[in-house]
C-alpha cells in the first residue's frame, strides 16, 4: 500500500492519525506481513519545522512508528521520464535509429545555443540518446525543472507548483500528447511547456497571454514565441536571445534555420510593438502589467535632441578618447590643446586651439551634407583644417541610445515617487546601467570603423583602436600645418636645468656664448629676436606671455620651456632685458618668474639697443 501524503504534511494531523490506525489494523489482519511505505514530496524534517509546536510533537510520535527511513531525491528526473513515458516499441526503436544515423550531424548543429548560455545544456550525443529521449531533446529535463524553479520563486504561480518527478512528468506528458499526430520528423519546441503550468499562473500573468492570443493582430506563431519569452523570463542559465530562441522554436529535424529566425526576428517586432515584451540589447524580455506600463511610460517620455548629442559626445570625448584634451607631439614633446565639437556642438567651448576635433554622427540635422567624401574632404580644411570623424548609420545602437535617455530621464523623474513600484525602477536602473556599457563597446566599435578626414586628407586606417586613429591625425595636422616647426632643434635632455644654467650664467659664459652655435638654435633664436623687434618698433608692450603664446601656436607649435630658454640665450647675450612689474629683472632672479605661468604676464621684455663700432667711434 502506497500513499502520497505530502500534500497535507503539517495541514491536518488528523489524517496522520487515522494513518497510523489504518496501519495498525493492516498489521493486526495482516500478522506483521504487510509494508506501509508514506512518501512525501518534501523534506519531512523541513515540515516538521514549519508545524505548531503540537502538531509538531504529535507528528513526531507518529513518525516513530516507522522506522525506516529513506531520502529519495530528483537527481535522476530524465530516467524516470524515459521510462515511464518515453519507452519506444522495437520499431520506433528501429525507425529513430536510422534517423539519427542519416541527420545526426544535422541535429547536432540545429540544436545549439548561444555563447550566453551558462549552463551545459547537452544536446544528443549518439543515436541510442536520440532514441531515449524522442521527441524531447536532453537538455529539456534542465530547463524544465528551471523553468518551474524561477516561476515559483520569483512568484509568477498563484498555486504549490512542485518541481519533483510527479511535476516534470506531467509537462513531458502534456507535450508530448501535443505532438502524438506527427511524423517521426518532429521535435518538442520548448513553448509547448507552457499548458501543463498554465494553471498554477498568477491571473495576472495569464491573463496578459491570454489577451495576446485573443489578439487578431497576432498570429499564432506570436503567441508561442510569447509563451517561450515568458518560459524562460526568470531563467539565468538560458539568455533570451534572437540565436536561442531559434534554437527553443525548433519542431523539425530538418528546420530551416534561417527562415524559421527571420519569421522569428519578425514576430519580436510585432511583440515589441504590442508592447508585450522589451528589448534590451541583444535580449528579449517578457514583460508584466506592471512593466509594461512602465516601459510604455518611458516610451512616451519627452527628450531633447541635445540631450542624445551630448550623452554621445560623453561617450565619445570622455570615454572612448579617454578625456584627452591635449595632444603631444612626440618628436619635440610639445602639449596641443585640443578644441573638440559633436554635431556641431562644442564640447569645451567655442575658442579654437590649434589642433580642432569634430564628430559628425546620424543624429546632426545637417549629417546629409557630409555624404560624399568631397564634402568631407572641403569640411576638414575649413578654419585652419581640423579632424573631421564621420560616424555611419547602426540603427540599433542610436536606437539604444535614445531609449537610455529616456530611460534616464523617466528614472529621475520618478526618483522616491512611487514606493510601491521601487524594486520595478530597481531593474530598469541597472537595466539602463547595462545599457550605457553597451553603448561605449558600441560607440567604440562604430569610432574603429568610421571614415577619418585630416585638413583635406582621408586618413588610412593603421589601426583599430580611436584614441591611436586620432592621434595619427593630429600627428598629419601638425607636421602639415606648422611650417616652423622644424627650425627649433629640441634641446637633449631636461630643457629646465639649462634653462637655470643660462639665467644665472657670469660675465665669463656671457662671453663664450655664440647665438650662431647649431646648439643655440640660430634659426629659432632670429624668429624672437624679430618678432620682439617688430613689436618694439610698433610701439606694442611685449611680455613674456606674448612670446610664448605666438610661438607655441601655428605655424611654429614649439614647446614653452624651449621658447623660454631661446628668450633667456637672448637675455644672456645682452639683447633683451626683463622687467617685473616696473622695476629691473635681473637674469640671475628671473627663473622662477619665467617659470610661473602667472608672473609670464608681468615680465616685461625690452629690447637693448646695439651699439656698433662705428658709433663707438664717433662718440670719441
Amino acid at each position: 500500500m502506497v500513499d502520497e501524503v505530502g500534500q497535507f504534511i503539517g495541514k491536518n494531523t488528523q489524517m496522520m492519525l487515522k494513518l497510523q490506525t489504518i496501519t495498525e489494523d493492516l498489521g493486526t489482519y495482516c500478522g506483521g506481513r504487510a509494508w506501509v511505505v508514506v512518501t512525501s514530496q518534501a523534506d519531512i524534517d523541513a515540515a516538521i519545522g514549519g508545524m505548531s509546536k503540537g502538531d509538531g510533537q504529535d507528528f513526531s510520535k507518529i513518525q516513530g512508528r516507522f522506522n525506516t527511513r529513506l531520502q529519495l531525491s530528483s537527481s535522476n528526473t530524465s530516467e524516470v521520464i524515459q521510462k515511464r513515458l518515453l519507452s519506444k516499441t522495437d520499431k520506433a526503436h528501429e525507425q529513430l535509429t536510422d534517423i539519427f544515423a542519416e541527420k545526426g550531424d544535422i541535429l547536432r548543429n540545429q540544436l545549439t545555443f548561444d555563447k550566453t548560455t551558462t549552463a551545459d545544456l547537452k544536446g544528443y550525443t549518439d543515436s541510442l540518446s536520440f532514441v531515449d529521449n524522442y521527441p524531447f531533446v536532453p537538455y529539456h529535463y534542465n530547463l524544465v525543472q528551471k523553468v518551474f524553479e524561477s516561476i515559483r520563486v520569483k512568484g509568477a504561480s498563484g498555486k504549490n507548483l512542485a518541481m519533483g518527478e510527479r511535476s516534470l512528468l506531467d509537462a513531458f506528458q502534456s507535450a508530448a500528447k501535443q505532438m502524438k499526430n506527427n511524423e517521426l520528423d518532429v521535435l518538442v519546441p520548448f513553448h509547448s511547456f507552457y499548458a501543463p503550468i498554465e494553471s498554477f499562473l498568477e491571473p495576472a500573468i495569464k491573463r496578459t497571454i491570454d489577451q495576446a492570443c485573443d489578439s487578431e493582430s497576432l498570429t499564432k506563431f506570436d503567441q508561442n514565441i510569447l509563451k517561450t519569452l515568458f518560459l524562460i523570463r526568470y531563467v539565468d542559465v538560458v539568455k533570451s536571445t534572437l540565436d536561442n530562441l531559434v534554437t527553443l522554436s525548433i519542431d523539425r529535424i530538418d528546420a530551416d534555420k534561417i527562415k524559421l529566425r527571420k519569421q522569428i526576428e519578425d514576430s519580436l517586432n510585432r511583440l515589441e510593438k504590442q508592447l508585450l515584451i522589451a528589448r534590451n540589447n541583444d535580449v528579449f524580455i517578457f514583460l508584466t502589467n506592471e512593466e509594461k506600463e512602465i516601459e510604455n511610460e518611458i516610451r512616451q517620455t519627452d527628450f531633447e535632441m541635445s540631450e542624445v548629442s551630448n550623452k554621445l559626445s560623453t561617450i565619445v570625448f570622455n570615454d572612448i578618447l579617454k578625456n584627452n584634451r591635449t595632444y603631444r607631439y612626440p618628436i619635440n614633446k610639445q602639449d596641443f590643446m585640443v578644441s573638440r565639437f559633436c554635431n556641431g556642438h562644442p564640447k569645451d567651448g567655442t575658442t579654437l586651439e590649434d589642433l580642432v576635433i569634430k564628430v559628425v554622427s546620424p543624429l546632426d540635422s545637417h549629417y546629409d551634407s557630409f555624404s560624399h567624401e568631397q564634402a568631407c574632404i572641403e569640411h576638414s580644411l575649413k578654419d585652419n583644417g581640423s579632424v573631421l570623424i564621420k560616424l555611419d548609420e547602426d540603427q540599433r545602437l542610436w536606437d539604444d541610445l535614445t531609449v537610455f535617455i529616456k530611460t534616464d530621464r523617466f528614472l529621475k523623474q520618478n526618483s522616491g515617487q512611487r514606493p510601491e513600484q521601487e524594486h520595478l525602477l530597481r531593474e530598469k536602473q541597472m537595466e539602463n546601467m547595462a545599457r550605457e556599457k553597451r553603448l561605449k563597446v558600441g560607440f567604440e566599435a562604430l569610432f574603429a570603423e568610421a571614415s577619418v578626414y585630416a585638413i583635406g586628407t582621408k586618413m588610412p586606417k593603421k589601426s583599430v583602436t580611436p584614441s591611436v586613429i586620432v592621434e595619427e591625425s593630429y600627428k598629419y595636422i601638425v607636421e602639415n600645418t606648422f611650417a616652423k616647426l622644424n627650425l627649433l632643434n629640441v634641446t637633449p635632455g631636461e630643457v629646465l636645468p639649462e634653462l637655470q644654467k643660462v639665467l644665472v650664467a657670469d660675465n665669463v659664459a656671457q662671453l663664450g656664448l655664440d647665438l650662431q652655435a647649431d646648439e643655440c638654435n640660430p634659426d629659432a633664436t632670429r624668429e624672437v629676436e624679430q618678432y620682439v623687434s617688430f613689436r618694439i618698433e610698433r610701439n606694442e608692450p611685449v611680455y613674456l606671455s606674448d612670446i610664448v603664446t605666438h610661438f607655441g601656436k601655428r605655424p611654429y607649435g614649439w614647446p614653452v620651456n624651449e621658447i623660454l630658454l631661446l628668450v633667456a640665450r637672448l637675455g644672456l647675450a645682452g639683447k633683451l632685458a626683463f622687467s617685473l612689474q616696473g622695476s629691473d629683472l635681473a637674469l640671475n632672479r628671473a627663473y622662477e618668474p619665467f617659470n610661473s605661468v602667472r608672473k609670464r604676464g608681468d615680465i616685461r621684455v625690452n629690447k637693448i639697443r646695439q651699439v656698433n663700432d662705428s658709433q663707438v667711434k664717433k662718440s670719441l
